[in-house]
């Protein structure tokens, strides 16, 4: 979902229409940062006010919602990059106006007014209403001379987008393209890292004893020991469910009253169907509460403070936190408990050795015959083995995937422009398959050649202008920010 929510996104950042910047300070609270020195961000002399970020990030926050369907959160917030998408969107703005003012484009007071005249907030009954103009705009503390001047703005803008991906592309360069698109391959691929060989690796007990009868060896496992004892270290941990109850300021009481009721009927036979039924933690709704082990630190204060101080299989509480009220039921206990050398030595030594084996030469003859291996199964289409060998050797596979000379790989295993130009050197005729290696990893494709299906010249023109537009308008954005001076103000956001 995420995905699929940060392409969409990426495909509007050069969405200036008018509408959408006035219905946003218009209808979703933007105040008026007239008088204020304080800016987000400036691109060269253009500032960009914390109104104009704020509306923008609200706009960023409501199409999240309607993809969502619903309200979104402030971890989502974070997930998704909203604050830097809606700074990034206004960035790009500021140098497509600073792109129009190069390249002279002019945005006159007929084509202002005319602009206006359309926008349906300023209408009554399908009339430009100059009263209702100068009402808005007053009601957002905006002059008639500042909206006309955003106005001419965001005009400038649009025709500086237009110029960037309307432009003109011959029959001819269309036809080659096409070529380059008709040489197509449908493949199954899988792709493994070399580094994941090395958990293959085994050590007997045997080898490890012969390692430590070496006193050069002990000696280094002492030192790995030193250097690791604070975290081998056991700390105090106690296991444990609860029963949550949110509070918010207005419900404080009758919550309060509820788990002390509560509180009254569990016992350690009921308390994880008492979890189940009355807990208001999502992730406890159908594990009885279940916080498995935890260690001081990972708890806040005063959840912490009242488990670590109960008695083994007891119930705590109500406990105050600033989620709501807990019910606790401490139902196991590690006292603390200091790491000893000898406990740990073999594991240590034996990590060492495992290290000491995985020699590039190791590897290589590894690597000879899990790629064996893989053509083997991947030759006999053998869904069971692959299944098996995707999880032993933690695989990306990849089953019937369309690669073209011209766009590469549709799916998610990508191969380089090298190992395109031995795929395609000549025609197949039969299913083949290619090995490619480099330094991290191995690619094992078993292809056979596929007929993609035609397309006619007008969508080829189309899906070809949209593209290159998209590339071209990147590259003169990119080739502005290195001309253009762009200061961001942290403080702000």
């Amino acid at each position: 979902m995420a995905g699929k929510i940060k392409k969409a996104l990426s495909n509007m950042f050069v969405t200036t229409f008018i509408g959408f910047i006035v219905i946003s300070f218009m209808f979703t609270g933007y105040e008026s940062m007239k008088g204020s020195p304080n800016a987000v961000a400036t691109v060269g002399e253009v500032s960009i006010k914390y109104g104009e970020y704020q509306q923008e990030y609200n706009r960023q926050k409501e199409f999240y919602k309607r993809m969502l369907g619903g309200n979104i959160n402030s971890q989502q917030v974070e997930q998704f990059g909203l604050k830097k998408n809606a700074l990034h969107n206004l960035v790009q703005r500021a140098l497509l106006l600073k792109l129009s003012e190069k390249v002279g484009v002019f945005a006159g007071p007929a084509e202002i007014k005319k602009e206006i005249k359309t926008l349906p907030y300023f209408k009554t009954n399908d009339q430009f209403d100059i009263n209702k103009y100068k009402i808005l705009l007053s009601r957002n503390s905006l002059t008639p001379a500042d909206f006309e001047k955003d106005v001419a703005k965001q005009i400038k803008t649009k025709i500086a987008n237009e110029l960037l991906v309307n432009f003109p592309i011959s029959n001819r360069y269309i036809e080659e393209r096409e070529k380059f698109r008709k040489s197509a391959i449908e493949a199954n691929i899988v792709q493994y890292s070399k580094s994941s060989l090395e958990k293959l690796i085994t050590v007997s007990n045997k080898e490890v004893r012969t390692f430590l009868s070496k006193k050069t060896n002990m000696a280094r496992v002492k030192d790995v020991f030193k250097s690791k004892k604070t975290s081998l270290d056991q700390k105090e941990q106690i296991q444990a469910n609860h029963i949550l109850l949110k509070t918010t300021p207005e419900n404080q009481k009758a919550v309060h009253k509820k788990i002390i009721e509560l509180a009254k009927k569990v016992s350690t036979k009921n308390f994880k169907a008492m979890a189940n039924k009355h807990t208001e933690d999502q992730s406890g709704k159908k594990n009885g509460g279940d916080l498995k082990w935890f260690a001081k630190g990972r708890m806040v204060p005063p959840f912490e403070k009242a488990a670590f101080s109960a008695k083994k299989n007891t119930i705590v509480g109500p406990v105050k936190t600033k989620f709501g009220y807990h019910l606790i039921w401490v139902r196991n206990k590690k006292a603390a408990k200091e790491a000893v050398f000898e406990t740990h030595r073999d594991n240590l030594a034996k990590n060492l050795v495992k290290t000491e084996k995985a020699t590039k030469k190791y590897l290589k003859d590894q690597s000879s015959k899990v790629t064996h291996e893989l053509k083997a199964h991947l030759a006999t289409s053998n869904k069971k083995q692959l299944d098996k060998a995707k999880k032993k050797y933690n695989l990306k596979v990849e089953q019937k995937v369309v690669i073209n000379r011209l766009d590469g790989v549709s799916g998610s295993i990508k191969i380089d422009a090298d190992d395109l130009k031995v795929l395609f050197a000549k025609p197949l005729t039969k299913t083949e398959t290619f090995v490619f290696e480099n330094a991290s990893q191995i690619t094992i494709l078993r292809g056979s050649a596929h007929t993609p299906k035609p397309t006619d010249k007008k969508t080829q023109k189309d899906n070809l202008v949209t593209s290159l537009g998209k590339t071209l308008s990147q590259k003169i954005i990119d080739n502005l920010k290195e001309t253009v001076s762009i200061k961001i103000n942290d403080r702000l956001l």
